[in-house]
């Protein structure tokens, strides 16, 4: 049987603060913790690697989906054989614990995502959630600092007790050209993937509105479509992952205390743009690392399962915080999260909205990733038992988009946690002006949902 070369890999991303909610059980009881673990700093330590091969001199940022990707990766490598599986596992660090074809891999990448997708504060998945989630509440003292102007909480504001987190996997293949049921029901199961038949060769533009309808649905509308050029009839398959993310914070910013203020892209003595900067007082989760040169602080949202840190280097410019990516491997991440606790802190952050498109495929060649972009080599060979490396399919690309948005919206207005701790400590004055990491993590399960770099948040 004869097969066509190639196939495209997509992923699509969207992030916002409001909500509504996924309920399935949580399936922590199912995990096997080290591998587990594994997994997640697999996803972890492809995040620092991918940001660092995409970063530029003139970006304004380079925010992309640890999660999306990876989940990605992890369902090619359900289909892959040979020195394709063998990158693969490479490429996320498992190939020296793992045989090519342990199925711990998916079975508990499977079970965090049924966690991520619960939301629901399950207890310690990993054993090892950060320290200021045990911490009491405390109450926050007043503020009084030249750059927070006093302003009133608004009366009304959107109060909600869930949040929407959606993974969706969608493989659209060539009518015929795939005959693995065994795989298909592991792909279904574990990845929450459908797969659909399509007619690439006959019926290309078609095909190519039925895959954009998928991102359009799976997106709620917020991306009308991802494939704007005109797909090949060589195109054999389009691997997709959508994910989108919904919450409100768990102790909101006041719209009223919006207003535009200086961000300084390359450092404080630079020149600057114009922000909508907002601001709040209250308890957050913080520490300041001396080995990093760089202080963390985290904005929790409803139901404290997941929270977006900040990371941002003291005299942040451009190179400090690309200097500080490169160090912030799975392992250093997690430590510098772990040690935050509850500290009072008055907070200016940008309001933003970041649209990111990359092409992915040099990023990966760069990172190990050759054999499934060349001919002869590449071996999706389960995909179908009369497949061989001669005649398997080829990834002609790995487009990556994502669309984040952070404003103020929350839950009570005027609501203030914070924690018991010691009150001579003094208030933490937490002011993103410069460049800054953003990482938004579930803590239960440690996966990344979006992380990257973050230059000029401005809209212009």
């Amino acid at each position: 049987m004869l097969f066509l070369r190639k196939f495209l890999l997509i992923t699509i991303v969207l992030g916002v603060t409001l909500t509504e909610a996924q309920s399935n059980q949580p399936g922590s009881k199912f995990i096997t913790k080290d591998v587990a673990r594994d997994v997640s700093a697999a996803l972890a330590n492809l995040a620092r690697n991918l940001s660092v091969q995409i970063r530029s001199r003139d970006s304004k940022a380079e925010i992309i989906s640890p999660l999306s990707i990876g989940s990605s990766m992890l369902l090619l490598l359900r289909a892959s054989r040979g020195t394709t599986r063998q990158e693969l596992l490479k490429l996320l660090g498992l190939q020296l614990k793992y045989q090519r074809n342990d199925p711990r891999i998916p079975r508990n990448f499977g079970r965090l995502i049924q966690e991520l997708l619960s939301d629901v504060r399950s207890g310690n998945v990993l054993d090892s959630e950060p320290r200021w989630k045990g911490e009491a509440k405390c109450i926050s003292p007043e503020y009084v600092d030249e750059e927070y102007d006093e302003y009133d909480y608004p009366d009304e504001v959107p109060n909600s007790d869930v949040n929407i987190i959606r993974l969706a996997n969608a493989i659209f293949v060539q009518n015929g050209t795939y005959d693995n049921e065994k795989l298909e029901s592991r792909v279904r199961r574990i990845y929450r993937s459908k797969i659909e038949n399509v007619d690439f060769i006959n019926n290309p533009d078609e095909s190519k509105t039925r895959i954009n309808q998928w991102v359009d649905e799976n997106t709620n509308g917020r991306i009308k479509e991802i494939i704007t050029d005109q797909l090949s009839r060589d195109t054999m398959m389009v691997v997709a992952n959508a994910m989108y993310f919904k919450a409100f914070w768990e102790d909101v910013f006041t719209a009223g205390a919006t207003k535009p203020r200086k961000f300084f892209p390359n450092g404080e003595h630079e020149e600057s743009v114009e922000v909508e900067m907002m601001s709040h007082g209250g308890c957050f989760p913080f520490y300041a690392s001396n080995a990093l040169d760089a202080r963390i602080l985290g904005f929790p949202y409803k139901n404290k399962t997941t929270t977006m840190y900040i990371i941002l280097p003291n005299n942040s410019n451009r190179k400090k915080v690309q200097t500080l990516v490169e160090k912030l491997d799975a392992n250093t991440l997690d430590e510098l999260i772990s040690n935050t606790t509850m500290r009072t802190a008055s907070v200016l952050f940008p309001k933003m909205h970041i649209e990111n498109s990359f092409e992915l495929k040099s990023a990966l060649r760069m990172l190990g990733l050759s054999s499934m972009f060349t001919r002869g080599r590449s071996n999706f060979s389960l995909l179908n038992t009369n497949m061989t490396t001669e005649n398997s399919p080829t990834v002609g690309g790995v487009l990556h988009k994502v669309d984040l948005e952070v404003n103020e919206e929350g839950t009570e207005g005027g609501a203030v946690t914070a924690t018991l701790m010691d009150r001579s400590l003094p208030s933490i004055n937490f002011r993103v002006i410069t460049p800054f990491v953003l990482a938004i993590r579930h803590d239960a399960t440690k996966l990344l949902l979006f992380y990257g770099s973050v230059y000029d948040p401005s809209s212009s």
